[in-house]
């Protein structure tokens, strides 16, 4: 009995030795390396795209707009405006001169007595209302003008009354003109010399 138990014992070492070389000899080869994922690269994240590279739609869609400081189309220039004549006003109505009146100077003289140079005379026609000045002149001094109302008479318009004082005068020859003028009537006489000392 004791022969068959130890046959089997040795057998049974025997297996668990071969057992033993044969795992240590599996440990000792390098194992196949592992084939990549396919769905794990395919998993790899996206490289980044620079944020600030303009898209190929981006660049189409841009509007080109036109420019803000392109210059404004003139306007066509309006025809100018003919001059045009103003309407000429009619003119002012003219007073009808005055009818001419005959005037004479009848006395002149120097009163040595007043001191003054003494005047008369009449307008021819008959007329109211008018003014008589008597005007005397002489080169080189200023001229003296004296006036007195008319007086009318029968046929006539009487200047009397007209005296120019000697302190207004220089002495010498001095030439006097009568004046007579109304609303309807004006004239004047001959120039009288007087001679004041």
């Amino acid at each position: 009995m004791k022969r068959p138990v130890i046959v089997a014992a040795v057998v049974a070492v025997g297996v668990l030795a071969a057992g033993a070389v044969g795992y240590a000899i599996t440990l000792d080869r390098p194992g196949p390396s592992p084939e990549p994922d396919a769905a794990g690269s395919s998993s790899a994240p996206p490289r980044d795209t620079p944020s600030d590279a303009p898209s190929a739609s981006g660049a189409a869609s841009a509007p080109s707009g036109t420019p803000s400081d392109a210059a404004p189309t003139p306007s066509p220039a309006a025809a100018p405006t003919p001059d045009v004549a103003p309407a000429s006003a009619p003119p002012p109505h003219e007073a009808s001169p005055q009818p001419s009146a005959d005037v004479t100077l009848s006395y002149l003289a120097w009163s040595p007595q007043a001191q003054h140079v003494e005047a008369s005379g009449f307008s021819i026609p008959l007329d109211g209302g008018g003014t008589c000045a008597l005007t005397l002149t002489k080169e080189g001094s200023p001229s003296v003008t004296v006036e007195t109302p008319s007086i009318p008479d029968v046929t006539s318009t009487v200047c009397g009354g007209l005296t120019v004082p000697g302190e207004r005068l220089s002495s010498g020859t001095w030439s006097a003109v009568l004046h007579y003028e109304s609303a309807t009537h004006s004239g004047k006489s001959s120039s009288v010399a007087v001679t004041v000392p």
